[in-house]
């Protein structure tokens, strides 16, 4: 049934026996009767097209299909919606045709108009099928809609969505989605118990890459990630959003408030509790180890071992960016008694204060032998870059010259005979090429190694800082 959610049933919450259950509704399917006269034109062996033309707008019951739909055929895909108009539909196709046409007269022999004509026909009804899906699935909401046993349902509307539904007296979620914006695209539920967000703290230190902004916006985010590459040597992924991920979004829903429900010790002690028992715990874990295992691709594990600086960097930003989350916590301390977990993240923050004033030392005194380093290097690189600067006119001119006198293909520059008459011309040239890549070699290393020591000393002061005005407070 999963696979079938968003395409012939919706998944939905509903009450059952003082019980939240997960049940599916049927989309129903309002063109049986067009679907298969249309069928009958599409499958025949014949140019068919005047006659599907024909059918589409005279046809009254298929007019009611020429709207707007913000209908997503790929919940993670981008400019999905779309709007469906017989008009400009029969524009098209007359087009299409009589292009086709005209491309057979214009190459009898080896044009293959039946497979042109064919394609046509395909398209037609691939669309001719996501404008009925589309119509469809926007009833069956609507049906929902008036249904008032229903509490929520599965959607795949493009766009911003933050329908927020009230479950039982203490309980609510908002489903929070934005389908259709391709990396833009999230799935979030976000609970409220007691008018306070539940919010999932313990991701800050389960994830290497986290932001507060976000995290602060759900209680749970329904995505799958995969491997998309490294950057600053981090590792970065992409997301996959499928409609079957509604099941999974439909069943913590269910769990959660089930549990709120049968017992507030319970649930507070699974959704709150635990939540910041597990982010103390990895803040601990940050502060005093170097190896790390993280959540990544497929909700697989991975493991990092960080070293020196970004070591350091890596400490700083997780346990000073845990100050931000206290803000949340605090609230929980109408339905928890929560006090020792900021009292803990108080303490790591306090213990790595002197380590992050150390470290910025530390880079400081490299950077000034660097900087030293380039000093000396850097009169030697100038030169040679400028003399460099010199003999890439000189090889222009000199490529000018030899296209000009014809000894060159101006369409197909043979770059070997370029530089060989080159070289002939500049003996000195070879020597010259060796000498410059090796100075330029060094030069740009000692750049790089200052460029990213001068990085790492902003964010570990911006660390150091952070922690120094929350204790100001």
């Amino acid at each position: 049934m999963t696979t079938e959610i968003n395409e012939t049933v919706l998944c939905i919450l509903k009450y059952k026996e003082e019980q939240i259950v997960i049940d599916y509704k049927p989309i129903e399917q309002n063109f049986i009767k067009e679907t298969t006269e249309l069928q009958k034109l599409l499958n025949s062996n014949q140019d068919t097209i005047p006659q599907i033309i024909n059918f589409i707008n005279q046809t009254d019951t298929l007019k009611q299909l020429q709207q707007h739909y913000k209908y997503c055929k790929k919940l993670d895909g981008s400019y999905q919606g779309f709007r469906v108009n017989f008009e400009e539909k029969t524009k098209e196709l007359k087009d299409r045709k009589d292009l086709i046409y005209f491309n057979q007269k214009q190459n009898p022999e080896n044009y293959d108009i039946d497979s042109e004509i064919e394609q046509l026909k395909i398209e037609l009804e691939s669309d001719f099928e996501l404008w009925t899906k589309a119509f469809d699935i926007g009833k069956a909401y609507r049906k929902c809609y008036e249904d008032k046993s229903i509490l929520s349902f599965s959607h795949r509307i493009n766009g911003w969505s933050n329908p927020e539904y009230q479950l039982s007296p203490n309980f609510s979620i908002e489903l929070k989605t934005n389908f259709g914006y391709g990396s833009s695209s999230y799935f979030y539920i976000k609970i409220r118990y007691k008018n306070i967000d539940i919010t999932p703290v313990s991701e800050w230190t389960d994830y290497e890459i986290a932001k507060f902004s976000e995290i602060v916006r759900y209680t749970k985010s329904f995505s799958v990630k995969w491997v998309r590459g490294t950057y600053n040597g981090r590792t970065i992924f992409r997301k996959e959003i499928e409609n079957p991920y509604w099941k999974n979004a439909m069943e913590f829903a269910m769990i959660a408030c089930n549990c709120s429900r049968r017992s507030e010790t319970e649930f507070i002690e699974k959704y709150v509790i635990e939540e910041c028992e597990n982010m103390v715990s990895g803040l601990t874990n940050i502060a005093s180890n170097s190896i790390f295992s993280f959540i990544g691709e497929n909700n697989t594990h991975y493991k990092v071992d960080k070293k020196g600086h970004q070591l350091i960097e890596f400490r700083g930003e997780k346990i000073s960016g845990a100050i931000d989350f206290i803000s949340k916590i605090v609230e929980y301390n109408k339905i928890a008694e929560i006090q020792k977990f900021i009292t803990k993240i108080e303490q790591i923050n306090k213990e790595i204060k002197p380590l992050l004033i150390e470290e910025i030392k530390i880079i400081e005194v490299k950077l000034i032998g660097l900087n030293k380093d380039l000093s000396v290097i850097k009169p030697e690189y100038v030169k040679l870059n400028s003399k460099n600067v010199e003999y890439n006119k000189n090889l222009n001119k000199l490529r000018i010259e030899m296209i000009n006198n014809k000894t060159l293909d101006y369409e197909n520059v043979d770059y070997e005979k370029l530089m060989q008459q080159f070289n002939q011309l500049n003996p000195e040239y070879r020597e010259f090429v060796t000498e410059f890549e090796k100075v330029s070699a060094e030069y740009n290393e000692l750049v790089q190694k200052i460029n990213i020591l001068i990085k790492l000393k902003a964010n570990i002061k911006s660390y150091h800082l952070k922690i120094e005005n929350y204790f100001k407070k």
